[in-house]
């Protein structure tokens, strides 16, 4: 990206990125729970911090694009075939049990440190006994899940993991949400095994096209979208509040920078350690006079320190929470009102009389597996886990012949299909976006209604088609 060419930011995503276009009420469906957490919180292994939370440390984005230069442009809906978009309207849905030799895949997840989403896991492994009752497995092989690994912040964790499932002999890898994959990615490269993931949390596993496959947006969006958003709310002036990680860091000197000043809004990046206090961190934030807060939660649990802690501050302007959705049921509305989200799908708090009933089936099938598993983890990270299991069945059945490692790590660019939980199309090819993991783009914001729902905004979803270059 050439940081002297300013890009036109377009406001609404491409229609034909989705299988149906512009849907019912002039919305377009998405879904959403962790995804920006997973783009700028993304981390090579933790970093050592000593900063307080009410100094923490920050970078500011200079940026002088004039403000007649910022406002987004709509672009008119087009007809007619995209040479990007996969062809799924005449897809054949697979039904039924799996049979056969079971294909042995592996499973690595952030859970049992400071920080866990064991919710991710269980959703994995309930959206995996779902394809292997109800849509035939992995191309008619069910799935079972023969190493399950656990990592924390730290570069050690994630290698250990990629150790195991080499000597594991796994087929493919399925990625739940690592902060220090990075460690781990030369491993899997060199002994050919693909990964699919939720999103490239950390940089090199953005970048590994080819090597990694995600159904989410990929860094770069995720960062810009979230810029855009808080420009269309009316924010001249943002802080954007990470967790404290080396992904983080490296994102907010070269990357976030960049990107504000190509979109036109000054940033001033901070960063909260582990053992943050959120009452001071947030009035810290609010002491640096913004128009608008961004904050990328790495789970529901931070979601639920920070916002309450922002409105006790009595700021009055946006706050973005990420893609939380167990606030909902824990907050109260007068708790949430400014509060916006984004979201990678339709979740149930975005479902409404104009959601297509086959996605509001899916929600339904989700709900019941998970809910057998843990009740408590319906509605929240565990619809991540669900949906990347679903996502990589289905882009595993695209591939033809016996299923391998070869195979597999060979036949996954050529994946087309639908996100779970949407319309949203995803092409594993690189099309979707250029030189990273990412399968899929479009990033969704919503606002929290009173009645403690979410409505997608008239502006979503984001596509900044101009960063592909």
């Amino acid at each position: 990206m050439d940081a002297n060419q300013p890009i036109n930011v377009t406001g609404k995503v491409d229609s034909m990125k989705y299988r149906t276009g512009r849907r019912h009420g002039g919305r377009t469906v998405g879904i959403g729970v962790l995804a920006a957490l997973a783009l700028i919180s993304a981390a090579c292994g933790s970093d050592d911090t000593t900063s307080e939370p009410s100094g923490a440390e920050s970078t500011v984005a200079d940026t002088t694009a004039p403000a007649e230069t910022t406002q987004l442009s709509v672009p008119a809906a087009t007809d007619g075939p995209d040479a990007t978009e996969p062809d799924t309207t005449d897809a054949v849905e697979p039904s039924g049990p799996a049979t056969g030799e079971p294909l042995r895949v592996g499973f690595v997840n952030l859970e049992g440190g400071a920080v866990s989403v064991p919710e991710i896991r269980v959703g994995f492994e309930q959206g995996v006994k779902y394809v292997n009752e109800e849509r035939n497995g992995a191309g008619g092989r069910p799935i079972e899940i023969a190493v399950s690994c656990n990592t924390d912040f730290t570069p050690e964790s994630s290698l250990n993991c990629a150790n195991q499932m080499v000597e594991a002999n796994v087929d493919v890898v399925f990625n739940g949400a690592d902060f220090a994959a990075d460690a781990g990615l030369p491993v899997y490269q060199e002994a050919g095994i693909a990964q699919i993931g939720i999103a490239g949390f950390t940089p090199a596993f953005n970048a590994a096209e080819g090597d990694v496959f995600t159904y989410l947006w990929a860094t770069e969006e995720g960062l810009a979208g979230s810029l855009v958003a808080m420009q269309n709310l009316g924010a001249e002036k943002m802080v954007m509040a990470l967790a404290d990680t080396a992904g983080a860091r490296s994102y907010g000197a070269t990357l976030i920078p960049d990107l504000a000043k190509e979109v036109g809004i000054e940033v001033d990046v901070q960063y909260y350690p582990a053992d943050v206090d959120w009452a001071t961190f947030s009035q810290g934030l609010v002491a640096t006079s913004p128009d608008a807060i961004d904050f990328p939660a790495i789970s529901d649990v931070e979601c639920l320190g920070m916002v309450p802690a922002m409105h006790a501050t009595g700021f009055d302007g946006p706050v973005h929470a990420g893609s939380c959705n167990i606030m909902l049921s824990v907050l109260p509305a007068d708790v949430l009102a400014g509060v916006i989200t984004h979201a990678e799908f339709t979740w149930r708090t975005m479902v409404d009389e104009s959601t297509p009933p086959e996605i509001v089936d899916q929600i339904d099938t989700y709900e019941k597996y998970v809910g057998e598993a843990n009740p408590d983890y319906v509605g929240g990270f565990s619809m991540l886990g669900f949906a990347v299991a679903v996502f990589g069945a289905d882009a595993l059945s695209t591939i033809d012949g016996e299923l391998t490692a070869e195979s597999i790590h060979a036949g996954l660019p050529g994946a087309t299909g639908t996100v779970p939980f949407s319309e949203i199309a995803f092409d594993c090819s690189g099309t979707a976006w250029k030189g990273t993991s990412s399968c899929r783009n479009g990033m969704l914001f919503t606002q929290i209604n009173e009645d403690l729902t979410r409505t997608e905004f008239d502006w979503s979803p984001i596509d900044l088609l101009a960063l592909k270059s």
